[in-house]
């Protein structure tokens, strides 16, 4: 009786939590949701839960359907982490059951993108086991004709590689994949021990066959002998390949805790022997945090790059900057919204050049998503709405992606907040998605920019950023 009277009390305070949450943040209607549902090979559908220290990954094709792949462990709390794929069909106008994509026990990091022909080129890390020799490496798939997916491969294998990560995959106007990664080869052995952190970002164009053309080429080289870039991210602008890249000062716990800068460089397009340019600061540090989790690129189908990246200190403001195509001036940043919000930003741009935006609101336990758009050519943003259906539990880490229909779909991760004698890294969640996200089109109301006290000095360094997770030990942060 005591515990089932601790348990109805955790669940009211719960309940006025998250009613207290969403105060200030408009809710819109969202319509109904889709389940996505992992599928055994016997058709058997099980519980699962999302792994969320790497993002998930949502993907819309031309002919209005989509695809949905996210690393999970599925049927017991001791499976291993596989990446799974679900496919929405547009003419049954559901999702299938997500199946395991081959490959090792430990899956995650992947990335994508659609072609104009309605390809899709997805990239991951795929390690065998967690035992000392076995390395992840980037592995390369796309989809075929008949609705599946090719054997996945390793697109660069190498003796002293070490441990691939953070893969990250744009196509040109010719349907050719170019692929940016961290890579260890260029470590010393005693560097590629220490830390998986401790890696150069290199970049190769794909051939046909889904490996490199060539050997990979080095985006940059670290200032100092400790200095490392971390979770590249590439678009392009029609003209020239895009990254950019979180920079740390070293590997060390401490040093992972927070982007001192915000780097990006480019490389033409038609030349797979062509260089990348000089190393240039996007963003750079002041008294707060970068980079990691506050930060999301996107194409511009208009022409350019659209960054999305937060500054968290207490509060964590949200700002936009687009680079113009063929140009290395990056528009002033606009201030999109201040507060207990922003964290795992995301960022899509639809054909007429309108960026649309998702992001955590709240943090702990309780986390929603809201979301707002930066119409194309305007001076600031439309009002934050909260894009997430209500449901009895925390909605996070969405990620948006606009349709060849004018409709945004929105990924995100639902976990309950009730789950009985459920210890909290063994409660199942789930993939659900939205497809045609409401934004609002007034312009921002004034305290949308304002925020917050702060109400004590912890508070500054913890609670604002609306991660909604807790520390992962040499995850680069914030």
């Amino acid at each position: 009786m005591v515990n089932r009277a601790v348990r109805r009390l955790a669940l009211m305070l719960a309940v006025a939590l998250m009613l207290s949450a969403s105060v200030g943040t408009t809710h819109a209607n969202q319509g109904s949701y889709d389940v996505v549902r992992i599928e055994q090979e016997n058709g058997a559908s099980v519980l699962y839960r999302v792994w969320l220290t790497w993002p998930q990954l949502l993907l819309t094709t031309p002919d209005g359907g989509g695809w949905g792949i996210f690393a999970a462990q599925a049927g017991t709390i001791d499976a291993p982490y596989k990446l799974f794929a679900a496919r929405f069909d547009p003419v049954a106008a559901k999702w299938s059951g997500a199946r395991a994509i081959p490959g090792g026990n430990i899956q995650f990091g992947a990335a994508g993108v659609v072609d104009a022909n309605g390809i899709a080129h997805v990239v991951f890390t795929d390690r065998v086991d967690e035992t000392d020799a076995q390395f992840g490496r980037v592995m390369y798939m796309r989809t075929t004709p008949e609705g599946g997916w090719t054997t996945p491969v390793a697109i660069s294998e190498h003796a002293d590689a070490g441990h691939q990560l953070a893969a990250n995959v744009a196509v040109d106007g010719n349907g050719v994949a170019h692929v940016v990664w961290q890579d260890q080869r260029n470590a010393t052995p005693e560097a590629r021990l220490a830390s998986p952190a401790n890696a150069s970002i290199v970049s190769c164009e794909l051939t046909a066959d889904g490996v490199c053309s060539g050997d990979p080429i080095l985006v940059t080289t670290p200032a100092t002998e400790t200095e490392i870039g971390n979770r590249p991210r590439l678009s392009t602008d029609g003209q020239r390949l895009i990254a950019t890249w979180s920079v740390y000062p070293s590997s060390s716990d401490a040093d992972l805790a927070t982007a001192t800068s915000i780097a990006w460089a480019s490389r033409p397009l038609g030349d797979p022997a062509a260089a990348w340019g000089p190393t240039q600061t996007l963003v750079q540090r002041q008294e707060d945090a970068i980079g990691g989790r506050l930060f999301d690129i996107a194409t511009d189908p208009t022409g350019g790059t659209i960054v999305v990246f937060g500054r968290a200190s207490g509060a964590t403001s949200l700002y936009y900057t687009r680079l113009a195509a063929g140009t290395d001036t990056w528009s002033e940043p606009m201030l999109l919204v201040t507060g207990a919000r922003g964290a795992f930003p995301s960022v899509t741009v639809g054909s007429d050049g309108t960026a649309y935006v998702a992001y955590n609101v709240g943090s702990g336990d309780i986390v929603t998503v809201a979301g707002l758009t930066v119409p194309a050519g305007a001076t600031g943003p439309t009002a934050e709405v909260e894009i997430t259906p209500a449901e009895f539990g925390s909605r996070g880490q969405a990620v948006l992606r606009a349709d060849a229909f004018g409709r945004v779909w929105a990924l995100y991760v639902f976990e309950p907040l009730y789950y009985g004698d459920l210890a909290a890294e063994q409660v199942p969640n789930e993939v659900h998605v939205l497809r045609g996200v409401v934004f609002s089109s007034d312009p921002a109301p004034e305290t949308q920019f304002v925020a917050p006290a702060a109400s004590t000095p912890d508070d500054a360094s913890s609670a604002g950023d609306g991660t909604g997770l807790p520390d992962v030990v040499g995850t680069p942060g914030p």
